[in-house]
């Protein structure tokens, strides 16, 4: 990945409830755009993973996605070290533990519009609406062009993590709640 590279990443299956296919259209319409040069790392492995090596394929921008395969944790945690821009377009979620670590690592986010994202990190990350790649394009243009504004949303990301997720805090809301329940 050439050091000019804006990089964006994203660590998770490769199925269908990813909607990878979503990213790398939209990697690839942001390529086509920007001035600035933007690579996709994929980590993980799953059953549509050769779907998605074709896309690349046929969109032409095989220098720019990058796929890893299966990695460990200390990998993935380097991965988002090592990245501008953490992206998530799935088509649904419930709690994404992928989402956290993320924002935790000061990473500027881009997620889906759906409620599991938007409710808990509406001020700390950019929404594109589901399977729209064109919004999603969008977005990652917007953080790629503008330095201060992934350095923004990175720090706020990662004040929220730190401040509501921390192991203490979940443990005290768990507390909480079977107290409540009991």
């Amino acid at each position: 990945i050439p050091t000019d590279s804006i990089i964006v990443g994203t660590a998770s299956m490769i199925t269908e409830q990813k909607a990878f296919d979503v990213l790398i259209e939209g990697v690839s319409r942001a390529n086509s755009r920007s001035d600035s040069r933007i690579d996709l790392v994929i980590a993980g492995n799953g059953p549509l993973r050769s779907e998605m090596e074709a896309l690349v394929e046929q969109l032409g921008i095989d220098a720019h996605v990058h796929f890893t395969g299966l990695v460990d944790r200390d990998t993935v945690y380097r991965i988002l070290s090592d990245i501008d821009i953490y992206a998530m377009p799935s088509r649904w979620e419930g709690f994404s533990n992928a989402a956290v670590e993320a924002l935790g690592a000061g990473n500027a986010c881009v997620f889906s519009d759906i409620d599991p994202f938007v409710i808990p990190y509406q001020d700390v990350a950019l929404f594109h609406p589901v399977d729209d790649s064109r919004a999603l394009a969008a977005r990652l243009i917007e953080f790629a062009t503008d330095t201060q504004l992934r350095e923004q949303y990175g720090q706020r990301g990662r004040r929220l993590v730190e401040r509501e997720y921390t192991l203490e805090h979940v443990a005290a809301e768990y507390a909480d709640l079977y107290a409540e329940l009991l």
